[in-house]
């Protein structure tokens, strides 16, 4: 099955979401939602901090003793409103996090830099008894990025970021 919904690369969400002023940051977000109502909702399931500017918070979850905190998100507020939500979409591994934040940036990069920034994104989902996948594909003309995800019975899951060019 395949979707499919126009987006400016820079600032678009990758995955869908349940409405479009809306995001899940432990408990559904909604823009224009008060400071008050917002952060009583991300405290249901997370900590929140309030930067220096006041106007952003930054969300994470608490860690044990010793250990650094996990970043979950961004909250950003404007006249006591949500205004922008940033959730963080990453491995808890640090190295495969950079591993592929690096390949993602990489490959967006070079679709930014041949000047197509109006892109489509498509979803393919397969499942077969013995194997399952998704992959997103984001077509900006001749050049596309490709996410996908893998699982065949009997190998681990596989993730990759590819860059095609096609005709």
């Amino acid at each position: 099955m395949r979707h499919v919904c126009l987006l400016l690369l820079l600032g678009m969400p990758l995955l869908a979401q349940t409405a479009i002023d809306e995001i899940k940051l432990g408990s559904s977000l909604k823009l224009g939602m008060t400071k008050t109502e917002a952060l009583a909702e991300v405290g249901k399931h997370f900590e929140a901090k309030q930067m220096e500017d006041g106007d952003h918070y930054v969300v994470f979850v608490k860690p044990p003793e010793g250990e650094k905190p996990r970043w979950e998100g961004m909250l950003t507020f404007k006249e006591g409103k949500l205004a922008g939500v940033e959730r963080l979409w990453a491995y808890d591994d640090d190295e495969k996090s950079v591993a592929m934040a690096k390949s993602l940036f990489g490959a967006l990069n070079n679709i930014v830099r041949s000047g197509k920034s109006t892109c489509v994104v498509e979803d393919q989902v397969s499942d077969a008894p013995d194997a399952q996948g998704e992959t997103i594909y984001l077509n900006c003309g001749k050049r596309s990025i490709k996410i996908s995800v893998a699982k065949v019975e009997g190998y681990k899951e596989d993730a990759s970021v590819s860059e095609l060019l096609e005709q």
